[in-house]
């Protein structure tokens, strides 16, 4: 009787969570897939869904912008909003300034300066000048931070920092720095620095958000100059870790008017996790046309419902009449990029990928493995990196546009984390950016599509099976 009753509970459980999966409005297959895990596994279900299943969220936002707030008018209509955006743009005569305006609800700004930092000394060298020389505030988000030398080395540059009168604010999340404890910055906050994790798991606050982390990595001194791009703070960056190997890494150092958008971006993040409202800095004066360097701020979250980085992407892609490089660190494409790319080498664009053959999460090369049939058919060049591990996540379109960031070309990105990237709309940028990417595609083995369909039946097995994985790892 009691069994009964057990397995009675559980389906009416189950019952009660279905409807939520419906309301979510989930794409068609993940709310299959949810539904059935009710149905299987009427206990286990319902909390691996509590848990897991969230693919959105709401937080409140502080913003520090000036006027509108860089935003867009939410009562204008779609094409108003258009003719605003392409009339406040720094470079009006280009549609996709105008569309990527549209898309992130903000107008193009730009940079006095933009420098690529390759690898992780190259990035920690110049992080830790710009720390040593700050004056007013220190605003650094990472979503892992390892309690290793290279660790240590930045807290105690932190710790300096705050002693000598620096305001220092240090955001990490707590899924992808799950390993440390705040006691390992307590030294930090006794020395008058702030430290927080970003709060997606939070009983008191009603936080269950397992699954969804903040991927950020953005470090702010000054608000004078900032890095973006997808460096974390650990040994493995340098190469340290002989499990691991040799590790590629890109990371831009950026000044001028897009460092005020980027606190912003800081401000919203440290007032989810702290309520602590950061008030603007003094703004930045723009620098002269002819030396500015128009970019495009892309932020992203599973708070947002409008999918601007994935839709950002699509459109940079859409772009592409001669050039698309891109490098990834995990290749799991949403199918509207999947098949943007097929389009792409359809109408004669030179596209190539890199994918790392090794990885820390081997699963993935597996998943990305699946894909590669259905490129290749296309004429799509695809290399895997053999010289350790390339974490790069950057693409080069023609001679015009180049984006770095945090953002990997898969699902989890696009739709399950916060993420933050750059788009800069510069000639330079895109020649620097080619030149890293021309030496990892000669550190790499290309894979051709006669030899590839020949690998063994084990390996396309284990491909597929992980491929169905792949949206949620």
């Amino acid at each position: 009787m009691l069994w009964h009753l057990f397995w009675v509970g559980g389906y009416l459980l189950s019952a009660c969570v279905i409807p939520f999966i419906l309301l979510a409005n989930k794409r068609p297959a993940a709310t299959l897939a949810w539904i059935w895990a009710m149905i299987l596994f009427p206990y286990g279900g319902p909390l691996f869904y509590l848990c897991f299943g969230s693919e959105r969220m709401n937080r409140r936002r502080f913003r520090n912008r000036v006027k509108d707030r860089l935003r867009s008018p939410s009562h204008l209509e779609p094409k108003a909003r258009l003719e605003r955006l392409r009339a406040e743009a720094s470079d009006p005569n280009q549609e996709l300034t105008a569309t990527l305006s549209t898309i992130n609800a903000q107008p193009i700004t730009t940079a006095e300066t933009a420098r690529v930092l390759v690898d992780g000394a190259a990035f920690y060298d110049a992080l830790e000048a710009a720390l040593a020389t700050a004056r007013k505030t220190i605003h650094i988000e990472f979503f892992i931070w390892r309690d290793d030398t290279a660790g240590n080395r930045f807290r105690r540059l932190l710790i300096d920092a705050a002693r000598r009168g620096v305001r220092v604010r240090l955001l990490l999340d707590e899924m992808g720095s799950s390993h440390l404890y705040r006691s390992y910055f307590r030294e930090l906050t006794e020395a008058g620095g702030a430290f927080s994790w970003f709060g997606n798991v939070h009983p008191l606050r009603n936080r269950w958000t397992f699954g969804l982390r903040n991927h950020r990595k953005l470090q702010i001194i000054d608000g004078e100059t900032a890095f973006v791009g997808g460096m974390n703070m650990g040994c493995e960056y340098l190469g340290q870790k002989e499990e691991l190997g040799p590790w590629h890494d890109i990371q831009v150092r950026v000044t001028g008017p897009v460092v005020a958008v980027l606190e912003n971006t800081f401000a919203d993040d440290w007032y989810f996790a702290t309520d602590e409202k950061i008030h603007p800095a003094p703004s930045v004066a723009p620098a002269p046309v002819s030396e500015a360097i128009p970019v495009q701020v892309i932020e992203d979250g599973p708070d947002n419902r409008q999918d601007p980085l994935s839709l950002s992407v699509l459109a940079l892609i859409n772009q592409a009449k001669h050039r698309l490089w891109l490098t990834t660190a995990y290749f799991v494409p949403l199918y509207s990029h999947l098949s943007a790319l097929k389009l792409a080498a359809a109408r004669g664009v030179d596209v190539r990928m890199l994918i790392s053959a090794k990885s820390e999460h081997f699963y993935l090369v597996e998943v990305s493995r699946s894909y590669y049939e259905e490129l290749l058919r296309y004429g799509i060049r695809i290399f895997e990196f053999t010289e350790g591990i390339n974490h790069g996540k950057v693409m080069a379109i023609d001679d015009r546009w180049a984006s770095i960031g945090s953002a990997n070309f898969d699902n989890r990105s696009m739709h399950l984390n916060f993420e933050l990237n750059l788009a800069f709309h510069s000639p330079r940028m895109v020649e620097q950016i080619s030149e890293v990417l021309a030496g990892y595609y000669q550190a790499s083995q290309e894979i051709h599509f006669h030899s590839f369909i020949r690998r063994p039946f084990w390996n396309k097995l284990k491909e597929s099976a992980f491929r169905p994985l792949g949206p949620v790892l």
